[in-house]
């Protein structure tokens, strides 16, 4: 664990966004520390990317590496409504347009986490970033209401205090500066929890290419996520008013008994090995007031979460990571960490957020009304238009959905408009 110095120009706090900033510093020529708590590999949900991230994969170096790593390719998302009506989205490959740093990819991953974040982390150290792991940030140092640095403990009780230009904080849902300073709050608009486990076994459809499953019931929804090595991750989200429908039930019956208010699943997981504990997250989604201070900043998980149901979470780690380095870079050219020096990161990737949660908004508005929902997903297989509009918030286009009104899908998601 014992870092090779004391003295660091950042100290990263772990994660996917982490090592996605670590990595970008680490190739300027900076140096860069990120302590990471827990030992690779480990299990993980969040495993469904999105096209819009091939652009931060080439940057980082690994985009032919995970092209080539085994893990599942995935062209699209079906959405399957009630049990009464099946869409079909191809994602980029009808879209290619909005997304021209691709190269011409039009596919995404389902990735086992496990194998995933191990890749991401060993790019990073190629790249010169220095990983501590397993090791714990005991606390961020601060002098006044400038961070300065961190002291990191490992589980034989080594400590020790490293100073920092600028601390950056990729927790995750545990959020350590966001909770010491009160900044992290539930969403108001969605009160949502999850429930996931992993599978192997479980059928798998055929062929190099697989989509990614979502089917909505009165009360929430399920995916259904092909992996490599035949793991397959099962879920759902549901309203609180459902959940207390468990009376009692155990949690794996409750778990299973849910799967069956959609089509395929639990016939799709008949006879399949559940290899995980059933997993709960409650007050799923959470806003953060500010995700800059001085000498720190918050990025992934760590600055906010809305939900799983465009499966953005791994793209806003890359996207918050790629926009991270470039903030902390120009403060190295200016010499200002202050809050004001890095507050061009909270602006560029707040954009991103607001892109996102008020889809997400929509899209619960939505499947709670059963024919808005039909009425809405009915025009957008009718209408190129609405229909692009849906593809460009599935694939990531997040730049094009905040900033392009002629494709801005939060306009008409939720209700079903004509399209002009």
């Amino acid at each position: 664990m014992k870092p090779s110095r004391t003295k660091w120009d950042a100290v990263i706090i772990g994660g996917p966004a982490g090592s996605t900033t670590g990595a970008l510093l680490s190739q300027q020529g900076f140096r860069v520390l990120l302590v990471e708590k827990s030992a690779c590999p480990r299990f993980h949900t969040g495993e469904s990317m999105i096209p819009g991230s091939w652009s931060v994969l080439w940057k980082l170096g690994v985009a032919e590496k995970l092209d080539q790593s085994g893990q599942q390719k995935k062209i699209g998302a079906v959405f399957n409504l009630y049990g009464e009506r099946e869409y079909r989205y191809g994602l980029a490959k009808d879209v290619l347009e909005f997304l021209p740093e691709n190269r011409g990819r039009f596919y995404s991953f389902n990735v086992l986490r496990s194998k995933f974040d191990q890749m991401l982390l060993d790019n990073a150290r190629e790249k010169g970033l220095e990983i501590a792991q397993p090791a714990t940030v005991e606390q961020v140092r601060f002098e006044g209401t400038r961070a300065t640095g961190v002291v990191v403990s490992d589980d034989a009780g080594n400590r020790v205090a490293l100073d920092a230009k600028v601390v950056v904080d990729s927790t995750g849902r545990d959020c350590m500066l966001a909770r010491r300073f009160g900044l992290r709050n539930p969403d108001p608009k969605i009160n949502k929890i999850s429930y996931f486990a992993h599978y192997v076994g479980a059928y798998q459809h055929p062929g190099e290419f697989v989509t990614v499953w979502l089917l909505a019931f009165v009360g929430g929804w399920v995916w259904y996520i092909e992996m490599m090595d035949g793991v397959t991750s099962v879920g759902f989200v549901a309203d609180p008013e459902y959940v207390r429908t468990r009376r009692g039930r155990d949690l794996p019956t409750f778990f299973y008994e849910t799967l069956g208010k959609v089509p395929y699943i639990q016939e799709w997981i008949a006879g399949a090995e559940r290899t995980t504990e059933v997993h709960a997250i409650s007050a799923l989604s959470y806003q953060v007031d500010r995700f800059v201070g001085d000498g720190w900043l918050l990025a992934g998980d760590s600055a906010g979460f809305v939900d799983p149901m465009f499966s953005s979470g791994i793209h806003m780690a890359f996207k918050s990571g790629d926009l991270a380095s470039q903030t902390i870079a120009r403060a190295f050219e200016t010499g200002d960490f202050s809050a004001a020096g890095l507050a061009d990161y909270e602006r560029r990737y707040r954009d991103q957020m607001n892109a996102i949660f008020p889809m997400i908004y929509r899209w619960y508005d939505a499947i709670n009304d059963k024919e808005k929902s039909l009425s809405l997903f009915d025009h957008a297989m009718r209408f190129t238009a609405l229909r692009r509009q849906v593809t460009a918030t599935l694939i990531g286009a997040l730049e094009l959905v905040a900033y392009d009104p002629s494709i801005n899908f939060m306009s008409t998601f939720g209700h079903a408009a004509s399209p002009t």
